[in-house]
């Protein structure tokens, strides 16, 4: 689930959808994906929807246009962006891939477990987040890994850039920065 100021996209088991206008239409996302292969959406708040999936697939929509980056191997589960050419996409097997405006290309994993989010706030400030407390920090030159290997199965990352950063996952909210896995708080 993702949006603009006038649009929402919904991707899920019975494909991709955009809201706009009150109603919804559905979104081709290309060759070779089929019905529930598209696992996350990211949208740069204006007319670009980037969308990943199982086998490596990754697609930019724009104006009705579907691009195809398709990267070959494990499935990705989650993209987010600071803008159309500073792109993360992450997966199975601490899978990263990053998008520079011309090409996607992967990065060396940095942890064994999956991914299951991203955020990327500015070009030098993105976070992973994953299975088994997996936390990763990029700085603008490279992966660090910051906590893997506890009992907390992450599932999603947000923060302002620089500042504060959030993580959730099942039954677990984490607040950083990230230095080592740090306290987790019940949210109930």
């Amino acid at each position: 689930l993702t949006g603009t100021l006038s649009t929402v996209y919904l991707a899920g088991s019975r494909g991709v959808y955009a809201y706009s206008a009150g109603a919804w239409t559905p979104i081709n996302p290309g060759p070779d994906a089929p019905q529930g292969t598209i696992r996350d959406l990211w949208s740069d708040g204006f007319d670009t929807l980037w969308m990943v999936g199982d086998a490596g697939r990754i697609r930019r929509w724009v104006a009705s246009q579907i691009t195809v980056f398709d990267q070959d191997g494990s499935d990705l589960l989650a993209v987010h962006g600071s803008h159309g050419a500073d792109v993360w996409a992450v997966g199975r097997k601490g899978r990263v891939a990053h998008f520079d405006g011309e090409i996607f290309f992967d990065f060396l994993p940095r942890v064994r477990h999956d991914l299951h989010g991203v955020h990327g706030a500015d070009p030098a400030n993105a976070w992973a987040v994953g299975d088994a407390g997996a936390a990763l920090s990029w700085d603008g030159d490279r992966w660090q890994v910051l906590g893997e290997g506890v009992n907390v199965d992450l599932r999603a990352v947000r923060s302002t850039g620089s500042g504060p950063v959030i993580a959730g996952g099942l039954h677990t909210v984490i607040l950083g920065p990230f230095l080592d896995i740090p306290r987790s708080v019940n949210p109930t």
